[in-house]
C-alpha cells in the first residue's frame, strides 16, 4: 500500500504538470501528429521521454545544483530561444507548394527522435521544472524508511504519466491530421509556426533577465 501512494503522488504530479505544460515539445508533438502521422509523432514523443528521463536522472543523481548556476541557464536559453525561432520561422514562411512537397515525403525515424530529445532536452524550464520537482519529492519523502527508492519511484511514476500523455496526443493529433485537407494542414502549419516564434520572444526575454545581471558583474 505504501509504494501505491508513491505511485499516486507521481501521477498526480505528471497529471498536473501534463495538463498546464503549453512548451515548445507540446506544439511540436501536435504538429508533428498532424502532418507526420501517428509514426512520426511516436518517434518525437519517444524523443521527448528520453530527454525528460536524461533531466530527472541527472537531478537523481546529484547534479540538481549544476542546473541552477546561472551560466548553465544562460546556455540552455540562448540555445533553446534560437531553435525554438528557427522552428517558428521556418514554418511561417514554409510556402504552399514547399510544404504540399515535404507533406507527402517519408519522415526519418532517427530525424524525428533526435528532434524530439534536443527539443525538450534544451527547453531550460525542463530544467527548472525537475530541480523543482527534485526539491518538492525529497521533502515529501523525509519520513520515509527508503527515501532514495521512494524518490525513484514517484519520478519513475511521473515520466510514464508524460509519456502517456503524449502518446495520447500523438494519436488524437493524428486521427485530427487523417481529417483535415492539405490546405487546411497548410494554415495550421503557419499557425504553429506563429506560436512558436511567439514562444521564442517570451524565451529571448529570459535570456536576457538572465544574461545582464552576469554581464554587469565582468
Amino acid at each position: 500500500m505504501f509504494w501505491l501512494g508513491e505511485i499516486a503522488k507521481g501521477v498526480g504530479y505528471g497529471l498536473a504538470i501534463g495538463v498546464l505544460s503549453f512548451g515548445p515539445s507540446f506544439f511540436t508533438l501536435i504538429h508533428t501528429g498532424m502532418q507526420g502521422g501517428r509514426g512520426a509523432g511516436l518517434r518525437l514523443a519517444l524523443g521527448i521521454f528520453l530527454s525528460e528521463f536524461t533531466v530527472a536522472a541527472a537531478c537523481y543523481f546529484g547534479l540538481a545544483d549544476l542546473f541552477t548556476l546561472p551560466w548553465v541557464q544562460v546556455v540552455f536559453s540562448g540555445v533553446a530561444t534560437a531553435a525554438i525561432a528557427y522552428l517558428g520561422l521556418r514554418g511561417w514562411f514554409t510556402r504552399y507548394p514547399e510544404f504540399a512537397r515535404k507533406f507527402n515525403e517519408p519522415v526519418s525515424t532517427s530525424t524525428n527522435v533526435f528532434k524530439g530529445y534536443v527539443l525538450n532536452l534544451f527547453n531550460p524550464f525542463v530544467l527548472v521544472l525537475w530541480v523543482s520537482l527534485m526539491g518538492a519529492i525529497t521533502v515529501g519523502t523525509d519520513y520515509v524508511v527508503y527515501p532514495r527508492l521512494a524518490i525513484a519511484v514517484q519520478m519513475a511514476s511521473i515520466l510514464l504519466t508524460l509519456f502517456s500523455l503524449d502518446l495520447g496526443k500523438v494519436y488524437l493529433s493524428d486521427f485530427l491530421g487523417r481529417k483535415l485537407n492539405l490546405r487546411l494542414s497548410f494554415f495550421i502549419n503557419r499557425y504553429f509556426g506563429l506560436l512558436m516564434v511567439a514562444l521564442g520572444v517570451y524565451f529571448a526575454v529570459q535570456f536576457v533577465r538572465v544574461l545582464w545581471p552576469l554581464l554587469k558583474t565582468l
